[in-house]
């Protein structure tokens, strides 16, 4: 099991998808960074292994208020904790978008489509990564594939 599993066991006791939304947030942080805690990217706009921009940051601490959770300064981003506890709580506020627009069990793909574009972005192309110059959520999705059979 490792450091991030051990968190979401740990913070996430009871929700259903703790086990799906680490080998989700493990396999974006392979494509952001190679799951490189202290990366910068984004021309100094993406931090962490995840490349968490400041506007996910707040949205995924509003996501940890609501569940009655410590939230996180956005200077706290260089401790590799604070990015899983943030990161997963993020994926957390994603599929609860994606529930609202209609899509009950979001794919991988899908959250990984509203981590890349945000999820406005991804609503105009109906949640479909074919739709996108990019294949990062496909590469995201293989990896995910890889880490589910293990």
């Amino acid at each position: 099991m490792n450091f991030t599993a051990i968190i979401a066991s740990v913070l996430l006791t009871g929700y259903v998808y703790a086990q799906e939304d680490v080998k989700i947030l493990n396999a974006i942080g392979m494509v952001e960074s190679g799951n490189n805690p202290r990366a910068v990217g984004d021309r100094g706009k993406a931090y962490g292994a995840y490349q968490m921009h400041y506007s996910a940051w707040v949205e995924a601490n509003m996501q940890l208020m609501r569940e009655g959770k410590d939230t996180y300064s956005f200077s706290e981003w260089r401790k590799p904790m604070v990015q899983d506890i943030v990161g997963l709580a993020y994926i957390r506020s994603i599929r609860s978008k994606l529930k609202s627009a209609g899509i009950p069990n979001p794919t991988c793909n899908q959250i990984a489509l509203c981590w890349n574009l945000g999820f406005t972005k991804a609503h105009r192309i109906n949640f479909n990564s074919l739709l996108t110059t990019s294949d990062y959520a496909e590469r995201v999705q293989n990896i995910y594939n890889q880490n589910k059979t293990k």
